[in-house]
């Protein structure tokens, strides 16, 4: 089943009457189940394209299809909808409220979902063990290390059970040993749970996770391939 069909992408951005072209010809198909990194240099047009993809913006020309109706067709009040409701994202400075529990930063995208109120605590609690942060529930996000942090926002964008989870530079502000913690985590989503995950990386220990990488240059998609030497999936450390 094909959830994201984009075909013949642009963007272009004018300011003060000078256009800066960043996406040229885009086009590429995500099905459901897949893991997809893409892959580029800083300034090459992922960051863009992840906007498009996630309706934080809208290309200059080209189609996007999702579910098969393109997102020209939608109404602002439908992409806030999609947004809340079938996309999850997760970015590289977790975008945590501090001061807040686990469990209250992962409720918190259900205040504006469909679900009853006496269903979000165990929804939320669902997910947090789906991380491994259940031993964590009640501390404070500022007592945590990065990686725990990353792993509350990975709970986070996974509460309202997202068609599509978008994971920005995820690994960008840890180190090693939790970045490829998080990248297992991501990896047992998809593999174990079935998860749709795009990636958007430039780092070559995360896309190797992944079971597809495209690699973008100057805004233009210069190769999309099976990846071939995908890392095996092993239990993440808890």
């Amino acid at each position: 089943m094909t959830l994201i069909n984009v075909q013949n992408m642009c963007k272009t951005y004018t300011t003060n009457g000078v256009d800066t072209p960043v996406l040229f010809d885009v086009d590429f198909k995500v099905k459901k189940g897949d893991f997809l990194a893409i892959m580029g240099p800083s300034g090459s047009g992922k960051s863009t394209l992840l906007n498009i993809l996630g309706f934080l913006d809208v290309q200059s020309s080209g189609k996007y299809i999702l579910n098969g109706l393109n997102n020209q067709e939608y109404t602002d009040n439908q992409m806030a909808e999609v947004r809340n409701s079938v996309f999850g994202f997760v970015f590289q400075s977790f975008n945590l409220l501090n001061k807040q529990t686990v469990l209250e930063n992962v409720i918190l995208p259900l205040h504006y979902s469909d679900m009853t109120h006496d269903k979000w605590e165990a929804r939320a609690r669902e997910c947090i063990d789906m991380v491994g942060l259940s031993h964590r529930i009640n501390h404070k996000c500022n007592m945590l290390s990065g990686g725990e942090k990353q792993r509350v926002a990975i709970a986070r964008a996974l509460v309202n059970n997202p068609a599509v989870l978008f994971a920005d530079e995820p690994t960008g502000n840890l180190d090693s040993k939790s970045g490829q913690n998080v990248m297992q985590i991501l990896q047992d989503l998809n593999e174990k749970h079935g998860h749709t995950i795009l990636l958007i990386t430039h780092e070559d220990y995360t896309s190797k996770h992944a079971k597809r990488i495209i690699r973008i240059r100057d805004g233009k998609i210069v190769s999309d391939k099976k990846n071939n030497t995908q890392v095996a999936a092993k239990t993440f450390i808890k």
